[in-house]
């Protein structure tokens, strides 16, 4: 029984994948996404691979533009839990050369999207911090960027190789996503530490 349900569930992932190429014939893919299945069970703490977060996080915040789109998926695509439209689209941060925005404050803020502090950006949902130098690698990109600070300024915006640590590119702002299908705001993990303190374990 459960070698069928993974066949079906195999099926299913395959059927949406030839949807979404049989809809770019007709459209390019600026109104056509895909909301592929999780490669993990759907209520498992493993989160999906790098490629399927990706692709589930692009089409999220894609559809908070609150434009016509079509989505193709299935139903083993649904049943795992992400996040509602509206934190998506609250988590959605957009920084921009030579606007004030306190380096602190937007550490913070990349906790709260789920990204992870390592010593040097390796793959999407990295951040690394050397004094006024941040470097992030997105899941909106394929290769990281580097924001310096002045201050409170945004000095500066670089997209980088991470192997090479050489910029490749000036960007004049970049879109931040969610990093994980959490909702990882301190206000969240407060009250849920707060349950977890009052569970009757005796």
């Amino acid at each position: 029984e459960i070698e069928n349900r993974r066949a079906i569930e195999h099926i299913q992932a395959a059927d949406a994948e030839r949807m979404y190429s049989d809809c770019l014939a007709w459209d390019a893919g600026s109104r056509t996404a895909l909301f592929p299945a999780a490669d993990t069970p759907p209520f498992d703490r493993v989160p999906p691979s790098e490629e399927v977060l990706r692709r589930r996080m692009g089409t999220l915040a894609a559809l908070c533009e609150e434009r016509p789109m079509i989505v193709a998926t299935s139903p083993q695509a649904l049943l795992r839990p992400t996040l509602p439209p509206q934190l998506v689209r609250e988590g959605i941060t957009t920084v921009r050369r030579g606007e004030s925005h306190p380096r602190d404050a937007f550490l913070e803020r990349l906790v709260a999207l789920g990204y992870r502090r390592e010593t040097a950006v390796s793959a999407p949902g990295d951040f690394a911090v050397r004094g006024g130098i941040v470097d992030v690698f997105g899941l909106e990109r394929s290769r990281p960027w580097r924001a310096e600070w002045f201050g409170d300024e945004i000095d500066d915006l670089r997209v980088f190789e991470p192997d090479t640590q050489e910029s490749v590119g000036r960007l004049d702002a970049v879109a931040v996503w969610p990093a994980r299908e959490l909702d990882l705001r301190r206000e969240t993990v407060t009250r849920a530490l707060h349950q977890v303190d009052a569970l009757r374990i005796d």
